[in-house]
């Protein structure tokens, strides 16, 4: 099986706007790749309204991926490094496996395969907000204020756009049936590139690189084929592609 990596261009947030922009964009990853989850419990979107952007989103309606996506959330906050005046970068990994069972033998173990990896570098503004600034004028401060707004807007509206745009293109490498779950990892942006030096090493010398080792049922191969595409503030279903 292939580990497929789908690498979103690094951009900045307002530290204000981080964590629904995170959610907004973790939760969109994880319904692209959400399918029925059985024959009798079908799959449940919840739409969610942006409270700092006029956007909205769609996540599987799970109580429980809400809540690894916000501790991911917590913990990548807690790695953020210093990347110049007033900015901090870091980096964030969503990846999806499934599980194998091997056996060897006389004794039997089980492995975690990654199968596609998302990964998000951000840097994060920690200016303070305009209105603080005495200095300007309420009009001034507005001004500013909401054309750093659609600067960041902008940004995430962008990074939806190629989230929809890679989870519809190549599906070889996601598997037809069985179970799979997610995981999600927070890395600085400089540690990442040395680990990727690292495996480029290695393929270059002949050795494969570190193994990845690292659920929600799969009903064949036309319910992973069912994304949602965002026009402004609604979504539109993608049918499945004949196979």
């Amino acid at each position: 099986m292939n580990h497929v990596e789908r690498r979103l261009p690094e951009f900045e947030l307002g530290e204000d706007n981080l964590t629904e922009a995170l959610q907004c964009l973790m939760h969109t990853i994880i319904f692209a790749r959400w399918p029925l989850q059985s024959s009798t419990s079908n799959l449940a979107p919840r739409e969610i309204e942006c409270e700092n952007f006029p956007i909205a989103y769609a996540s599987c309606g799970e109580s429980w991926v809400h809540q690894r996506v916000d501790e991911a959330i917590v913990e990548f906050k807690a790695n953020l490094v210093p990347a110049g005046p007033e900015l901090a970068r870091g980096c964030l990994s969503l990846g999806f496996y499934e599980r194998r069972h091997n056996k060897v033998v006389f004794w039997s173990y089980e492995e975690k395969v990654v199968w596609e990896e998302w990964v998000i570098p951000l840097l994060v503004n920690h200016t303070p907000h305009v209105a603080a600034n005495e200095r300007l004028s309420a009009t001034e401060a507005d001004r500013l204020q909401d054309s750093a707004n659609a600067m960041y807007t902008a940004s995430l509206q962008e990074r939806m756009m190629e989230i929809f745009t890679m989870a519809n293109g190549d599906l070889d490498h996601i598997p037809p049936s069985g179970t799979f779950d997610f995981e999600v990892s927070c890395q600085q942006a400089d540690q990442r590139e040395a680990v990727q030096d690292e495996d480029g090493r290695a393929a270059r010398g002949g050795v494969t690189g570190r193994a990845r080792r690292p659920q929600v049922h799969a009903q064949g191969a036309q319910n992973r084929n069912r994304h949602w595409a965002m026009r402004g503030r609604l979504f539109v279903c993608v049918p499945p592609r004949s196979e």
